[in-house]
């Protein structure tokens, strides 16, 4: 089947006088004389259209040559307005389903061709994701990654659900209480993605020794989020990706305040030689400890959303 060109869904259209202006999300404007080429040009492309087709039928209508037509369209293609593309990938699932992401990914990094964003999209459904918590932050970041297209995930947690996680904790219901968070989440991932291939494994890491075991018996994650509150979990995650080869990034609150990062991947700077964590159990005796085993992060189900998905848009850039 031949190729076609478009103009790509991500830019608006504009006339002021006798300017077009396209505009796409990032507020970027490109200005072109609004002639009848143009006008022509417009015309052409509201319907599918090979790009032979395209330069023929416009050198017909126009005093231009199809030197002249084909230098518009490389030009158009060089500032990203223009894509190639194949009728049928308009039609196939992963473009009805994820379009506007795939028009974000180009927006991230401009793309010549519809084709080139359902690569991507490919390489994101087969990204194998691990999500360590699944508490406030870890339930909005398991809900945006599997609506994201993502297919392998991966969660560990100890904890059940209690009635006081409903209010910032999406993924359960009041049907869930007293299931573990891990097979609640895993039911409700399978319907948000039905071909989501999704791994509950029910338990409290303790050490690293541990987590090197649950990793290394379990496929290897391309990427790792720390969400959980255990204050020593970030440097054993961090001793056994180094020992692994893996990536994480720890996402958390400090407090109240949200904290994303660092990025830790293999060869790079460690999460010890960045964060200089407090010894808390120096910090603690018997008598505070009675407390703080039962601290909860002050947070609202608005803010474990948005440091989420701030967390899941850096990992994408």
């Amino acid at each position: 089947m031949e190729t076609h060109i478009r103009i790509k869904p991500s830019w608006q259209i504009f006339t002021e006088n006798d300017t077009l202006i396209f505009y796409n999300s990032y507020g970027k404007g490109v200005l072109f004389l609004f002639n009848d080429v143009m006008k022509q040009l417009l015309q052409l492309l509201s319907n599918p259209i090979t790009e032979k087709e395209f330069i023929n039928q416009l050198t017909a209508s126009i005093p231009a040559t199809k030197k002249d037509i084909k230098a518009l369209i490389d030009k158009m293609k060089s500032l990203h307005i223009l894509e190639k593309y194949i009728p049928v990938q308009i039609e196939a699932y992963a473009h009805q389903k994820f379009q506007t992401q795939l028009s974000f990914f180009d927006l991230l990094q401009p793309l010549p061709s519809l084709q080139s964003k359902l690569d991507l999209q490919q390489k994101l459904r087969t990204t194998k994701m691990l999500i360590i918590g699944c508490g406030g932050i870890g339930c909005s970041l398991l809900q945006s990654i599997a609506a994201a297209g993502i297919e392998q995930i991966t969660i560990i947690d100890g904890d059940m659900v209690e009635l006081n996680n409903l209010g910032k904790q999406l993924l359960f219901t009041h049907e869930d209480i007293g299931e573990y968070k891990t097979e609640a989440a895993a039911n409700q991932l399978r319907r948000i993605a039905p071909d989501a291939v999704v791994t509950p494994i029910t338990t409290f890491i303790n050490n690293a020794t541990q987590l090197q075991d649950i990793l290394e018996k379990n496929p290897k994650p391309d990427f790792i989020f720390l969400s959980a509150d255990e204050p020593n979990l970030p440097l054993w995650l961090d001793a056994v990706c180094k020992n692994l080869q893996l990536s994480f990034m720890k996402v958390s609150y400090l407090g109240s305040v949200g904290f994303i990062g660092p990025l830790i991947i293999p060869g790079g700077k460690r999460f010890s030689e960045i964060i200089q964590l407090a010894n808390f159990d120096e910090l603690q005796n018997e008598f505070t400890r009675l407390h703080n085993k039962n601290h909860k992060h002050a947070s609202t189900v608005f803010t474990n959303s948005i440091i989420a998905n701030l967390a899941i848009t850096e990992c994408l850039k």
